[in-house]
């Protein structure tokens, strides 16, 4: 393997790397903390700038972004179930695998994907390139157990169902 100065390439420090950046790519910036908002969050905060202060619509916007708020507290106490799924399966040792129903007084949180329009060869058999022109569409069903951080891929034939 040859070395960077073999290749005609050179390395430099991370603040040379910086200036150097900001000088020839001006337009290219990295995110700042905290501009990394959702999509509703932004269009709140914009329509919050945008209103005049004490008024009607201002006290409309701010009830409206409180509610997203409210909203994505919910949804962010799922990552602190997976959290304390994760610590269950270390805690029990648990594994994937045949276990006698309800042999174990836990709680576990799974998550499913169905993926739609997958495709695959129709015939494996069949010379020459027309064994990937005609591929055989199939439907993914995919299970995931979020404390093991597995997932168990099923495929059904879309000419059965």
């Amino acid at each position: 393997m040859k070395s960077a100065k073999e290749l005609g390439e050179c390395t430099i420090c991370k603040s040379s790397f910086k200036a150097l950046w900001t000088q020839l790519l001006p337009h290219i910036r990295i995110c700042r903390p905290r501009t990394d908002l959702c999509w509703q969050c932004q269009q709140n905060n914009d329509q919050l700038i945008s209103s005049a202060n004490p008024s009607e619509r201002k006290t409309a916007e701010i009830k409206k972004q409180q509610g997203h708020l409210q909203l994505v507290q919910k949804e962010r106490a799922v990552y602190e179930m997976t959290a304390a799924c994760k610590k269950t399966c270390d805690d029990y040792q648990l594994s994937i695998g045949p276990s006698p129903p309800s042999s174990k007084k836990i709680r576990m949180h799974y998550s499913f994907d169905f993926a739609q329009q997958m495709h695959f060869a129709s015939n494996p058999l069949q010379p020459g390139p027309m064994y990937f022109l005609t591929p055989r569409k199939c439907g993914l069903f995919g299970v995931s157990c979020e404390g093991l951080q597995k997932q168990g891929n099923f495929l059904i034939d879309d000419g059965l169902s």
